[in-house]
């Protein structure tokens, strides 16, 4: 059984509670003075009983003269009934406005509000429950677009949870500091994706959870202006990645594992361009790179699998300048290239440990000196 099952067996109960306990009171009451008047009624003819009573007020009262039923047609249109105690005091009241809201209103010995409910002339339909003071406790109602709401209210009626389910089939929940301060929320979106959010006590958004549109859960950490700072994900293929950004939300920082187990970390400028980046391939090879504050790549190294290693050196255009390896049997040799990317000069030493050199002139032809 859901809570709004619950709910209305307990108004049942409450009502048929209240029914049973006149018919009773009603029968300990009943003498034989009673029995005779009834006699006499139904000894008469039909003619002689009145069909119907028309009246703009009907009003019953005990035999003290006071007030128990009041049934009124008011002068803008409205109708009212109101049932009262032996003290005088409001018990039940129903009432339909002009404009078609209908209301019910359920009090206790003391005459304060402690259950109402009722519809809307626009077809909102709502029902609240109020504490011995009569301040709103919880509330809940469905409006005429379908969407349903729930608030429960602390002692001094501030909002401290809400949830609640669009027409779309979006869900959420939210717990509140105060009635303007929430502080955790947990959505469900229609197609299924969740989320968590978390705020401090200005409102500021914190920590952020959940999940993307395919199933990858996400955490964001967010500073005191609300910035995000740090970010975690895990993407469908595997890879996982975490990302750190600087106080105006840029991101400045990034490491990670690859699909194929590949790991790396690169590092951002102000602008969100230069910086450096390292990692390792698949097949264990390291590297590292180095741009500049226009994102062009400078400078490049690299250790290959055989045992092999390099460093390259690149110009503002990109354009690779010089290049030094170490080949695996130890031979090293250096590399220099022009503005336009020629090779114009290598040396090295070859794994007879003689040295060379070889020109290259710009008309491609060379000269080398032993």
């Amino acid at each position: 059984m859901n809570a709004g099952q619950i709910l209305i067996c307990a108004v049942i109960a409450v009502l048929a509670g209240f029914v049973g306990g006149r018919i009773s009171n009603w029968r300990k009451r009943y003498t034989q003075a009673d029995a005779d008047t009834f006699a006499d009624v139904a000894g008469q003819s039909p003619a002689a009983i009145p069909g119907r009573v028309i009246a703009r007020e009907f009003v019953l009262v005990d035999k003290g003269g006071k007030k128990l039923l009041e049934m009124t047609a008011d002068e803008d249109g409205g109708t009212s009934v109101r049932m009262y105690n032996s003290a005088g005091r409001l018990r039940l009241g129903m009432f339909v406005a002009p404009d078609g809201t209908s209301n019910l209103a359920i009090c206790d010995s003391a005459g304060k509000l402690r259950l109402g409910m009722g519809v809307d002339k626009d077809g909102t339909s709502g029902l609240a429950m109020h504490g011995s003071a009569g301040e709103l406790r919880l509330n809940m109602d469905v409006n005429k677009a379908g969407m349903s709401k729930l608030a429960v209210r602390d002692s001094a009626g501030e909002l401290r949870l809400g949830m609640g389910v669009d027409r779309d089939g979006t869900s959420g929940l939210a717990m509140y500091e105060s009635a303007d301060k929430p502080r955790l929320m947990m959505s469900m979106t229609n197609d299924g994706t969740p989320g968590i959010a978390m705020r401090d006590s200005v409102g500021k958004e914190r920590l952020g959870m959940g999940m993307d549109e395919r199933g990858m859960p996400l955490l964001t950490m967010h500073d005191s202006a609300g910035n995000p700072r740090l970010g975690m994900r895990v993407v469908k293929e595997g890879a996982v990645g975490l990302d750190m950004y600087d106080s105006a939300g840029m991101y400045r920082l990034g490491m990670g594992v690859a699909t194929d187990g590949a790991p790396g970390l690169t590092m951002y400028g102000a602008a969100g361009k230069g910086g450096l980046g390292m990692g390792v391939e698949e097949d264990g090879t390291p590297g590292l790179a180095m741009s500049d504050s226009a994102g062009k790549l400078r400078l490049g190294m690299r250790a290959v699998k055989e045992g092999g290693s390099g460093l390259d050196i690149y110009d503002s255009a990109g354009k690779l300048r010089l290049g030094v390896r170490v080949a695996k049997e130890g031979t090293p040799n250096l590399a220099m290239a022009d503005s336009a990317g020629k090779q114009r000069l290598e040396m090295g030493v070859d794994k007879d440990d003689d040295p060379h050199l070889v020109l290259i002139r710009s008309q491609d032809r060379a000269w080398a000196a032993p």
